[in-house]
C-alpha cells in the first residue's frame, strides 16, 4: 500500500477546523504535518517533539523526540516495532479493506466513524465507517469530545450536533 493511500498532509482549511474544533483541548494552535485517513494527526510540540493525536478517541501520545527522529523512524527499518506502530497509527489493512469495499476518499476527504470509539458500539469496523470532508471530521469530533469531556466512563450523554 502506498503512503498516499493511508496518510495525507492536512490543508489549511483542515488545520483551521482542527484548531477551532479542538482548541479547548490543545490550549494553543497546532500545525499538523501528517494525518492518517481517520484523522490521527502528527504535529510538532513547542519543545520540538512529535505528538500523535487521534480524533476518534481524543488520545494524545508523544511518539518521537523530534521531527527528524519521526521521519527517520517512518523511513527506517521495517521491523516488528515499525509494523506495530504503522498499524496503530495508519490502520493500513483496514484502509485497504475499506478501499476494496468502494470507500475511497480523495485528497479533501477522510474516513469518519458513525459512532466514535468513546461510545458503546464505536468500533473500527467497515459498517461504522463513512467518507467525509476532513475539515468536517475535525470539527465534528472536537465538538463531540468537548461535550462529553467531563462525563465519567459509563455515564449517560445527550449530544447536540452543532452546525
Amino acid at each position: 500500500m502506498k503512503w498516499t493511500e493511508i496518510a495525507f498532509v492536512p490543508d489549511e482549511e483542515a488545520v483551521s477546523a482542527l484548531n477551532v474544533g479542538w482548541g479547548w483541548e490543545f490550549g494553543q494552535p497546532v500545525t499538523p504535518f501528517l494525518s492518517s485517513m481517520f484523522g490521527g494527526v502528527f504535529f510538532e510540540t513547542y519543545s520540538g517533539g512529535v505528538r500523535w493525536f487521534e480524533c476518534g478517541t481524543g488520545l494524545f501520545e508523544d511518539v518521537a523526540a523530534s521531527r527528524a527522529a519521526f521521519d527517520n523512524f517512518l523511513g527506517g527499518e521495517r521491523d516488528a516495532n515499525w509494523e506495530a506502530r504503522v498499524d496503530e497509527w495508519f490502520l493500513p489493512a483496514f484502509v485497504s479493506e475499506l478501499r476494496a469495499a468502494g470507500l475511497q476518499p480523495d485528497e479533501r476527504h477522510c474516513y469518519g466513524l458513525t459512532t466514535l470509539p468513546i461510545f458503546q458500539g464505536g468500533t473500527y469496523t467497515a459498517n461504522n465507517v463513512f467518507v467525509c470532508p476532513i475539515h468536517e471530521w475535525f470539527s465534528y469530533t472536537g465538538s463531540i469530545h468537548r461535550q462529553v469531556a467531563d462525563v465519567p466512563d459509563g455515564g449517560s450523554v445527550r449530544l447536540i450536533v452543532e452546525r
